[in-house]
């Protein structure tokens, strides 16, 4: 069991059923698809899936290896070193990258882990890394993780797109450079315009 303010998560002997309990209306029970009203409770377990399929049909719980819930938030770590998080991520808490920790989830969501390290190595010319994750905890809206890192020859599958970050990054950079460059020559050509006609002079 693991508690945050208002409401709890329970994960039975199996590892593989997850429930909720208590307040609903930041996602704390990772149930919903919207926002439920505010103040919205639940005081019967409810189930927590971790992954639907294209139906919005729960698929069965892979093996829970540890829970633990911040003030609103949650963490899920399954025994093959995934990583899930759902509920209050407006202060970037709950790790699935700015855009979605703007918000709220209100299921769970699998954390990419390495997404920005491997867009860092692949600038870098460094084959990417796969994590596998140890530890998740969550204070009130700040969280912390510990995960080793492996090198692997592709990228992970949740860090698809990184390809395509890394080429941009490398464009502007080039441009930036190529531009740079043009400066320094122009300033050089203004530089010798200018002795040129001081010896005319």
């Amino acid at each position: 069991m693991s508690a945050g303010e208002h409401f709890s998560i329970v994960l039975d002997s199996s590892g593989t059923k997850l429930f909720g309990i208590g307040r609903i209306c930041s996602g704390q029970l990772g149930h919903t698809v919207d926002q439920p009203k505010p103040g919205f409770s639940s005081v019967d377990p409810i189930p927590i899936y971790l992954e639907y399929d294209s139906n919005g049909n729960p698929i069965e719980n892979p093996v829970i290896t540890r829970i633990s819930s911040g003030g609103s938030h949650t963490f899920a770590l399954t025994e093959n070193g995934d990583c899930y998080s759902w509920g209050y991520g407006v202060m970037g808490a709950l790790g699935v990258g700015k855009d979605l920790d703007r918000d709220c989830l209100f299921r769970p969501k699998k954390i990419p882990v390495t997404y920005g390290v491997n867009t860092t190595r692949l600038m870098k010319g460094l084959c990417p890394v796969k994590a596998t994750v140890q530890m998740a905890d969550g204070g009130a809206q700040h969280s912390a993780m510990v995960a080793t890192l492996e090198e692997v020859d592709n990228l992970p599958a949740e860090d698809i797109g990184v390809e395509e970050i890394v080429r941009e990054k490398k464009e502007k950079l080039a441009k930036k450079k190529r531009e740079e460059q043009d400066q320094k020559e122009q300033e050089e050509n203004s530089t010798k315009r200018l002795r040129l006609n001081e010896e005319d002079v």
